[in-house]
């Protein structure tokens, strides 16, 4: 399969099911040909060298409880991305408590934001007057951003007066990945809508505030560049949003990552996601989740439902639990 760059939303965040509710639904995504990662063989290297690189659901036990199950989603809405897996559906149909993400999305059908909560997430989104993106960028970077902020269903208002990191987490994927009425869903509405269905209990690892709030302290050169990222890596979104599908039908997590880490072109040192802030993304809100999951693991018979790029590599979900006393094996 030949490398191309993988949006940070998709394989990581359920802030894609925030995204949806104000963006236009568009056609299917049609990839362009022209993103160039990392060679084959160093993607391939460094994929393979992850621990846990190939799975989607993985069985989980730890003494007499019965097991319960991991599963990594794809927080984009794609055609081939129609229906659970069969051996998912079944777990979750019978499972004694699901776990998302968060639940303060309205478009899961679980939850949504009271007053308070919506009111603790704008002040956690909301950038300083110092750190503004027009105060980040120069002028035709700004002007890039706020067309791009545009096209993507993101207010003007966002734009001008959110953090770097929300925006950059709301820019990131292209309209084509985002559900629209009468097209396909995400793997977490999904889930969420079949454990509902069977009376599951549905509870949520993080807020929303939590999700966003993990970005706070970033260096003002840390945000400015991860916007320059953003707009380098914009052209490619459909490119991304072809490699992710198509790695993640072939269970590929460890692959998902390593993109995420190269950025999409190679030799084009602005396109490529600050480390700090994937750090943040990816190994502090996975640590989190280890230690939130783990009683809900306990009881046994629980499910498990977070984005994929949480669950290879040395810092994933699987290593975590299973240097916790997990026994851990995939399935899928």
């Amino acid at each position: 399969m030949p490398p191309r760059p993988c949006t940070l939303l998709g394989a990581v965040l359920t802030f894609g099911l925030l995204v949806a509710a104000i963006r236009p639904a568009v056609a299917d995504c049609v990839a362009s040909g022209r993103a160039e990662a990392a060679g084959p063989a160093d993607l391939e290297r460094r994929a393979a060298a992850l621990p846990f690189r190939e799975g989607r659901l993985w069985k989980l036990s730890r003494g007499s409880e019965r097991p319960s199950y991991l599963f990594g989603t794809l927080h984009v809405a794609d055609r081939r991305l129609a229906r659970l897996p069969e051996l998912v559906a079944e777990h979750v149909s019978r499972a004694s408590v699901l776990a998302l993400e968060t639940t303060d999305v309205s478009s899961l059908g679980v939850g949504r934001l009271d007053a308070r909560s919506r009111a603790e997430l704008q002040e956690v989104i909301r950038a300083a007057p110092d750190r503004r993106a027009e105060m980040l960028l120069d002028g035709p970077d700004f002007a890039a951003l706020r067309r791009l902020a545009a096209e993507r269903g993101v207010p003007e208002a966002g734009a001008r007066t959110w953090n770097a990191a929300t925006l950059a987490l709301m820019l990131d994927r292209p309209g084509c990945a985002a559900e629209a009425p009468g097209g396909p869903t995400y793997l977490d509405a999904m889930v969420a809508r079949l454990a509902r269905s069977r009376g599951v209990e549905i509870i949520g690892i993080e807020t929303l505030a939590e999700q966003f709030s993990i970005f706070d302290g970033l260096a003002a050169e840390t945000e400015r560049a991860l916007l320059i990222s953003v707009l380098r890596q914009a052209p490619y979104g459909a490119d991304a949003v072809q490699s992710q599908v198509a790695r993640y039908l072939d269970r590929d997590a460890g692959g998902i990552v390593v993109l995420m880490q190269d950025g999409p072109v190679r030799g084009e040192a602005e396109a490529r996601t600050p480390r700090e802030f994937l750090d943040r993304l990816l190994d502090q809100r996975t640590l989190r989740m280890a230690k939130r999951i783990q009683p809900l693991l306990d009881r046994g018979n629980a499910v498990v439902a977070v984005g994929i790029a949480h669950l290879p590599g040395t810092s994933g979900l699987v290593a975590l639990l299973e240097r916790a006393g997990y026994s851990v094996s995939s399935l899928d």
